[in-house]
C-alpha cells in the first residue's frame, strides 16, 4: 500500500522511514550514472531505519551489492519479484534491515572509533589539503 503524505518535515523523516521495510528508488541519472542529487541522501536515511534499498538506477560505488544492504536493478518487473520476496520471507528482509543499520553506524560520526580517527587526521599537521 501506499500513502502520498505530502511534505514531512526532516526531523521526521526518519521516524516515517521506519515505518517501512524497503525503499523504492527510481531517481533517474542524469550524467554518468549520477543522479541530480548526487549521492541519495535518502539512502542514508533508510539505511539508518533499517530500510533496505532497491534502487531502479542509482548504485553508488557499488554498495548496494558488496555492503548486502539492497539491490540495483534493472526493470520495473525486477523490482516487483525482490519487493514480493523481501516482504514476505521476513529471515532474509531482516538480514538485510541488519547490514544496512549496521553500515550507517559504522559510518555515523556518533561512533567514537570513527570519531577518533577524524580527529586524529584533522589534528594532524603533517596533513596537507
Amino acid at each position: 500500500n501506499v500513502y502520498m503524505s505530502g511534505f514531512v518535515d526532516p526531523d521526521k523523516v526518519l521516524v516515517w522511514m521506519k515505518r517501512s521495510k524497503i525503499l523504492l528508488h527510481t531517481s533517474v541519472p542524469v550524467h554518468a550514472g549520477l543522479t541530480k542529487e548526487g549521492f541519495p541522501n535518502v539512502f542514508l536515511e533508510s539505511w539508518a531505519s533499517g530500510v533496505m534499498v532497491v534502487s531502479l538506477f542509482v548504485n553508488p560505488d557499488g554498495v548496494l551489492d558488496s555492503e548486502d544492504i539492497g539491490f540495483k536493478i534493472n526493470s520495473l518487473d525486477e523490482a516487483a519479484t525482490i519487493l514480493r520476496k523481501y516482504t514476505r520471507i521476513e529471515p532474509e528482509w531482516r538480514e538485510l534491515s541488519m547490514n544496512s543499520k549496521d553500515f550507517v553506524n559504522q559510518r555515523n560520526s556518533e561512533n567514537a572509533e570513527l570519531k577518533n580517527s577524524l580527529i586524529q587526521i584533522l589534528t594532524n599537521t603533517n596533513n596537507k589539503f
